[in-house]
């Protein structure tokens, strides 16, 4: 862009068309077919060189998936990680896709190699298929071929043409040709009969042309393997069939010319290249695929070879009009060109001495004329660019500026031009609020580019506040004299919070994951705690000072386990129990315990939407998230005000995920939760959602709330959006993935007594606190206890007693072997072993066969006496008849 401005205002050459591709940028071209595969070779070759027409410093990653000659689909997997690994260092700014077998790779894999990069196809066949369904950020030309026109041509060159047979092989891309030629063929099949030859070899083939008969011809599309497998290139089978047929061959495709076919109405390799190159172009030049309509049909000019002519006594004079020939003998003007030339030559002189002075005075006119169109080039170039340009001369005066300057900077055009840059660009550090100018004198004594060292704050006249970004170079006269600058800026306002908001996102992901091994690691000496906590409590007497100590201790464990709980949601490990919900249904069930909450200085208000769409959720934890932020609501309103909880449907579509960093694409359910208290400076709101931030007083909130809300809705794969302004309130909007499913009843309550048994139960636990006490806890409710403390010992102890061990309880994470392992390694010993899995993290932790499975649950950790009782006995009684309980003999 600076060397346009530099250009035109010097009155040097005129202004080159700005290449807008940034050098090292790729363009990722993926061919069906192997590398001398005739048509894929004409297509790309024309593409590239297109390209490189308008953007000489293109540089390409080219691919072949060889479908024709290696047609498995078990190859796609290892060119997938080949590619992937080719553009790990490197994101293509656009995919060419040639021919069926790319363009459907390319959109199958779109996600996993390049999401969101434009598609550009060409050589599609069956288009018709795919238009109107074409994913985003998709265009191309569509391949088709003109067998119908072909054979009516042949059909005037040859009248008594009674039938045509058609070379063709079995391949799947030369199916879907085969189709294309019925169809287009269809009005000509009355009166002529149509023969494909796709049901046999090569020399199956080559014999029954020799004795074609009379009123035929041939039609001859692909053939690149026969019915018995052998491969042949295009030209060597158009060789074979063009020497061995006894009627005129004709063809669909350019490559097929000169080599023995006598030619036809021919899809063009280079043409059709081309035209993709054209669609390839505008999409690196900032238009979207989406906006450019595909090219549905391709051209077939009509092109022929003199020499097959005259072997089956064609005249040319009857070939259509515009018709190429090929070979044609030279004319009297080939023979004696150079003589022509130089005898028009000679005349062309005398002429021009003839006109010299009239050509002197058109020449001068004409420099007028051009200078004037160069003038106004500039303006219009200038008036076009998006990002404000401001020219100066030699002394930092402003000679030229453009609308979009102008705009940013609050002055009309033509009362900023004579006035120094500096008054018209008013520029400040973003941090000391000090000028921080253009170095206007750097750019003019030193001719050098430059540009600000970060990004300024540019203070309007309208006294708006922009980010921006700019860069200055110097502009020289013919003779490489300095006589002026152009500055070049943008407004990144948008962009930098944008980028903001992605770092804070990261943060908090960061953070997760460390309150998530923290927590996990504190289970475990809760559990010691909690579990003999218990016992000691049931031990102790009543009435003593032990018993009210141990109480005391227990209620501080407890608080301890909701702490953890908190911290394994904000870390998106808390186990979550799924279910279909109306959010209409549980938030008007929930609105009157949130009124004792709040308390009746508050007013609360519910606005459910009509029509409101299900969510697959924990009924629990949405509560806990709308306590949560009711409660902040309650506590930034203080005095007295309203709270208001609303529910809608909505759809984030890319143009609002564009605009907001946070979003993903998608069908939600939302509820907000919005307060007229006092709102959140910039600074809070960047900090809201991270553990253990608060702005209450000491003792008077644990920072946790947000930061819980935020994990459990990240764990429910939805999205926290928060808007505040001091003063103005807050509005918290969750947004939770839409369900097809209808939403489910409440759970009926479970059975409260817990009896105990006489089974014999394994326990494998690596940790030396819990394994002692959870074996206490079963061997006084009566059960037989074997225990391992790593999962190679659990399945050892298991080898040894499997025929009387009715129950597992493993532990997830253990050493040497994992609980999944050795629950795989007991189960193919013995298909219907009872399975507990004990872990503080989430179902998904399950393997991947057994997660769904009627025997296989989950006891989560730190899990109480009454817990780990119920869920052993829920275990063992489920799917069985009812009878006496008694051990089995064997029994350890």
């Amino acid at each position: 862009m600076i060397a346009i401005v530099a250009a035109c205002q010097a009155g040097t050459a005129l202004a080159q068309e700005e290449d807008e591709f940034d050098h090292g940028t790729w363009v990722l071209i993926l061919n069906s077919y192997h590398p001398d595969h005739v048509w894929t070779q004409n297509v790309l070759a024309a593409e590239v060189a297109r390209i490189r027409e308008v953007f000489p410093s293109a540089r390409f990653l080219i691919e072949y998936l060889d479908a024709k000659r290696f047609p498995s689909p078990d190859r796609l997997q290892l060119l997938e990680e080949a590619i992937a690994a080719k553009l790990r260092d490197r994101r293509p700014a656009l995919v060419v896709t040639n021919d069926n077998a790319a363009f459907d790779f390319a959109v199958r894999q779109r996600e996993a190699l390049f999401p969101g990069v434009p598609i550009v196809f060409a050589g599609y066949n069956g288009y018709d298929e795919l238009a109107g369904r074409l994913p985003p950020e998709v265009t191309g030309v569509a391949s088709t071929i003109a067998p119908r026109a072909t054979v009516e041509t042949a059909l005037r060159l040859h009248p008594g043409t009674r039938r045509v047979l058609v070379a063709i092989d079995a391949t799947r891309s030369a199916q879907g040709t085969r189709l294309d030629i019925l169809r287009d063929v269809a009005p000509l099949r009355g009166h002529i009969e149509f023969t494909f030859l796709d049901d046999r070899s090569m020399d199956e083939m080559l014999a029954y042309l020799r004795s074609a008969p009379d009123d035929a011809i041939v039609l001859m599309s692909y053939y690149n393997r026969g019915t018995d497998g052998q491969f042949y290139s295009l030209h060597e089978a158009i060789r074979l069939v063009a020497e061995n047929s006894a009627v005129p061959v004709y063809h669909l495709y350019d490559f097929g010319l000169g080599h023995g076919v006598v030619g036809g109405h021919l899809l063009d390799g280079d043409m059709h290249g081309r035209q993709a190159g054209d669609l390839a172009v505008r999409v690196l030049s900032g238009e979207s695929a989406s906006s450019i309509p595909p090219i549905p049909y391709s051209e077939h000019p009509p092109q022929f070879d003199y020499t097959q002519l005259a072997r089956w006594g064609i005249d040319p004079d009857d070939l259509p009009p515009d018709s190429w020939v090929i070979n044609r003998p030279y004319s009297f003007y080939d023979a004696h060109r150079y003589e022509i030339w130089a005898t028009f030559g000679a005349m062309a002189l005398l002429v021009l001495l003839v006109i010299g002075q009239s050509a002197a005075i058109v020449r001068r006119r004409r420099i007028q004329r051009e200078l004037a169109q160069r003038e106004e080039d500039l303006r219009i170039t200038l008036d076009s660019i998006g990002d404000g340009v401001i020219v100066t001369d030699a002394q930092g005066r402003i000679v030229r500026i453009n609308p979009v300057a102008a705009r940013l900077t609050g002055w009309e055009a033509a009362e900023a031009i004579g006035h120094p840059l500096d008054d018209v660009l008013n520029l400040v550090d973003p941090e000391s609020r000090q000028p921080a100018p253009v170095r206007i004198d750097h750019v003019l004594k030193h001719g050098e580019p430059a540009s600000l060292d970060s990004r300024s704050v540019l203070l309007s006249r309208t006294k708006n506040e922009l980010l921006i970004d700019d860069s200055g170079a110097p502009i020289r006269d013919a003779e490489g004299a300095i006589i002026g600058m152009v500055l070049v800026f943008r407004d990144v306002t948008a962009e930098h919070l944008m980028e903001q908001k992605l770092r804070q996102a990261q943060k908090m992901e960061a953070i997760g994951q460390l309150a998530g091994g923290v927590a996990h690691d504190f289970n475990n000496i809760l559990q010691a705690i909690l579990g003999y906590g218990e016992m000691a409590e049931v031990a102790a007497e009543p009435d003593g000072s032990v018993h009210e100590f141990i109480g005391e201790m227990l209620k501080a464990g407890r608080r301890a386990q909701t702490l953890v709980s908190q911290l394994l949601a904000f870390s998106r490990r808390q186990v979550l129990k799924m279910e279909p919900l109306d959010l209409n249904e549980v938030i008007a069930d929930l609105t009157k315990m949130i009124r004792r909450i709040i308390g009746e200085h508050i007013a609360l208000e519910f606005v459910p939407a009509a029509d409101l769409g299900t969510v697959l959720a924990d009924r629990g934890q949405i509560t806990q998230i709308l306590t949560n932020l009711c409660v902040n609501s309650r506590d930034a309103i203080g005095e007295g005000g309203t709270i208001t909880i609303a529910t809608g449907n909505v759809t984030l579509d890319t143009d609002f995920c564009a605009a907001h960093a946070w979003a993903v694409p998608g069908h939600y359910v939302k509820f907000s939760v919005t307060d007229t208290g006092c709102g959140m400076d910039e600074s809070t709101l960047a900090q809201a959602f991270e553990p253990y931030f608060t702005t209450k007083g000491l003792g008077k909130g644990t920072g946790l709330g947000l930061s819980t809300v935020y994990g459990l809705v990240k764990q429910h794969r939805g999205l926290v959006e928060v808007e505040s302004q001091v003063g103005n309130g807050t509005t918290f909007t969750i947004y939770l993935p839409r369900s097809r499913r209808s939403a489910a009843g409440g759970a009926a309550p479970g059975d409260t007594q817990m009896p105990g048994g006489h089974e014999t139960i394994l326990l494998a636990e690596d940790d030396p606190m819990v394994l002692p006490l959870a074996r206490e806890m079963l061997e006084r409710a009566g059960y037989t206890v074997l225990t391992a403390t790593d999962g190679e010992e659990a399945v050892r102890v298991f080898e040894a007693h499997a025929d009387a061990i009715d129950l597992a309880v493993l532990d997830m994470v253990m050493p040497r072997l994992s609980g999944r392992a050795a629950c795989d390694r007991m189960l193919s010993i013995r298909k219907d072993l009872r399975i507990i899995f004990a872990s503080g993290y989430s179902p998904a932790e399950l393997p991947a066969d057994v997660a769904g499975a009627r025997d296989m649950v989950l006891l989560q950790k730190p899990y109480t006496h009454t817990d780990l009782l119920r869920r052993v006995r829920e275990t063992l009684d489920r799917g069985r008849v009812p009878q006496q309980t008694g051990r089995r003999e064997g029994g350890a």
